[in-house]
């Protein structure tokens, strides 16, 4: 059975090219040999925004087990935020998904580096 993937897309800006993203996520899926499970868009919304509807979506359908991979064009489309990205990729490790985005590749290497680098502000412990 072919792995299910999620492919996720946001644009800040009414400039930006979300149509890019997702035909760049598309190509390298079927590369992958991935069946695209649904793709979640969040357009013209600013990067701060952390609440963004489809972004939040795929945490409550990754959750729910619905796909084995997270796909992004860049992981700066997820969020800039360092710390954000380090959760998000997290939870989906923790969950069993996978994280890849086009242009870097697995997050796997990413989301070790982040859980090294960072400490976790939920645990009074750590820093």
């Amino acid at each position: 059975m072919k792995p299910r993937v999620a492919i996720y897309a946001h644009t800040a800006k009414k400039r930006d090219d979300i149509n890019e993203q997702i035909y760049n996520c598309r190509i390298f899926a079927v590369e992958q040999g991935w069946q695209t499970f649904d793709i979640f868009l969040d357009e013209n919304l600013p990067d701060v925004r952390t609440d963004r509807p489809d972004l939040s979506l795929l945490k409550l359908e990754a959750a729910a087990g619905y796909f084995d991979v997270v796909l992004c064009d860049h992981s700066d489309r997820i969020t800039p935020n360092i710390w954000e990205i380090r959760d998000f990729l997290v939870n989906l490790y923790n969950r069993g998904v996978r994280s890849w985005s086009v242009q870097e590749g697995s997050l796997d290497g990413m989301r070790v580096w982040l859980q090294e680098t960072l400490p976790d502000l939920d645990n009074p412990a750590d820093g």
